[in-house]
């Protein structure tokens, strides 16, 4: 009993040691999988757990198989979403980190290939949060390594890098590919863009710049041309977080309110600078694949190139040089995509004006607005506080285009109402919400244009029963007068 007692606390000690080191991923303690054994024991749970049984082993891994496919082995698509469960999949991983804890005669079965590409198939299913999710995969990958029952073969590592790719862990991603570099494993497309898009899922890294080269050293070492669409990946990552530093209102801490703040102009042409250094350097690894970098040849730009430019220039800020971005799209390809992003740019100024001018040369390119235009322009309007004028543009935006904004919408603009007590404002929208609900298509509706208002119609948030509940919580009854 007190040998019992000291292995557990040795373990919580252990535990708390770790959990005290490891924050965040960080690429200069990424353990390499070959250094793997030379680290600490790996960190035990609050609990432990008998020794499991040959039944309970057989029935862990029918569930694990499950938990790794969107629909959880019933019946419908195999890739439908619609039956993901991520509980189910978090209980998978809380038993199987139960059984790592006590491994003495089923090692070989819990360890096995087949066993671990399901359980790193299941935990990017799980929805953790980056952070919890690194570090959860570093656990596995120490406990893989220390005992060494895992063969690192291509389906293992390839789920290793995939893994590893959507917690962000950026250095991890790098040392597998130079892995299966050395068992000369063949290259798939898409390890190459799991490995691009880490450097997006890491919200720390301003300029990725140096593992890009990296990535581009990589492709030239596996002789793999670099493409144009590659090249997009890689400049995506440059886009960064979009800056909400210039709303004019803030939201109370009682949730009821929203405060307008004051001097708001009705209109906000915003100065924004041009020059940052993440953008710069966006900007000059744009030129340098134009120009041939790491071995490959020249790579050609397209539209998608200068939308993923355009993009990077309006989440930081630099509305001028998007403008300039946008016409160079524009000549090559005129898309409503591209002018959504400089619409949201300046809804996040409030630059109504501005946007206004945008959207008529939109239309003047024979352009068709969809949702996220919509929401562009509402987000600006009600960015200053002109509620009235939000309501009447989802109204004239489906009379004159059947289109309509994202469900959140349509609650950000009652939320704003009822805060402000604009009450007829908020019931004026409820009765456009009503004409949706009898809304029949025609001969002239597209087939996309259908589908949106259908599911628009669908929706629960956007029912009777939710507005009820929605108007109440303001205080606001709802009446049956109110509904036609």
């Amino acid at each position: 009993m007190m040998h019992r007692v000291s292995r557990t606390a040795w373990k919580l000690r252990a535990a708390a040691q770790i959990q005290r080191s490891i924050t965040r991923p960080n690429f200069s303690t990424i353990p390499s999988l070959l250094r793997a054994k030379e680290l600490e024991a790996p960190p035990p749970l609050e609990f432990s757990v008998a020794a499991p049984q040959p039944e309970s082993i057989k029935d862990f891994l029918y569930k694990a198989k499950l938990s790794s496919e969107w629909n959880h082995g019933q019946e419908g698509k195999r890739n439908d979403t619609t039956l993901w469960d991520p509980s189910f999949c978090r209980s998978v991983i809380h038993q199987y980190d139960q059984y790592l804890l006590n491994l003495p005669e089923h090692a070989d079965v819990l360890l096995s290939a087949e066993t671990v590409i399901h359980m790193l198939k299941t935990v990017v299913k799980s929805r953790f949060e980056t952070p919890e999710l690194a570090q959860k995969i570093r656990h596995w990958e120490k406990i893989f390594g220390q005992l060494n029952k895992t063969p690192l073969t291509d389906h293992v590592t390839l789920r290793l890098l995939t893994a590893n790719a959507k917690a962000g862990n950026v250095g991890r991603v790098l040392k597998l590919l130079q892995l299966r570099l050395q068992k000369k494993y063949p290259c798939r497309r898409r390890e190459l863009i799991y490995a691009i898009q880490s450097l997006r899922v890491h919200e720390e890294l301003e300029d990725p710049t140096r593992w890009l080269d990296a990535i581009l050293v990589h492709m030239h070492q596996r002789k793999i041309p670099l493409d144009t669409e590659l090249a997009n990946h890689m400049l995506r990552t440059f886009i960064g977080p979009k800056t909400d530093e210039h709303y004019f209102y803030q939201i109370r801490k009682d949730a009821k309110t929203i405060k307008l703040h004051k001097n708001a102009p009705p209109h906000y042409r915003g100065k924004s600078s041009d020059f940052s250094y993440p953008l710069a350097a966006a900007f000059s690894f744009a030129e340098s694949l134009q120009q041939g970098a790491c071995g490959h040849d020249p790579i050609q730009w397209n539209v998608h190139t200068h939308n993923a430019l355009l993009h990077a220039c309006v989440n930081r800020g630099a509305l001028s040089k998007a403008r300039t971005e946008l016409q160079n799209a524009v000549a090559l390809k005129p898309l409503t995509f591209s002018y959504n992003l400089l619409l949201q740019g300046y809804a996040r100024l409030g630059d109504v004006m501005s946007a206004q001018e945008l959207y008529h040369e939109l239309l003047a390119k024979g352009l068709q607005p969809d949702a996220f235009t919509v929401r562009a322009v509402v987000d600006g309007l009600l960015n200053v506080g002109d509620v009235s004028g939000a309501v009447s543009a989802v109204g004239d935006f489906f009379h004159q285009h059947t289109v309509l904004p994202p469900y959140t919408t349509h609650l950000k603009i009652l939320e704003f109402a009822l805060s402000q007590e604009l009450v007829f404002e908020a019931k004026r929208y409820v009765y456009f919400l009503q004409s949706l609900w009898e809304w029949q298509p025609n001969s002239y509706h597209t087939e996309e244009q259908i589908k949106l208002v259908k599911a628009t119609q669908d929706n629960d948030q956007l029912k009777r029963a939710a507005l009820e509940q929605l108007f109440d919580y303001f205080d606001v009854p709802l009446t049956n007068d109110d509904f036609l």
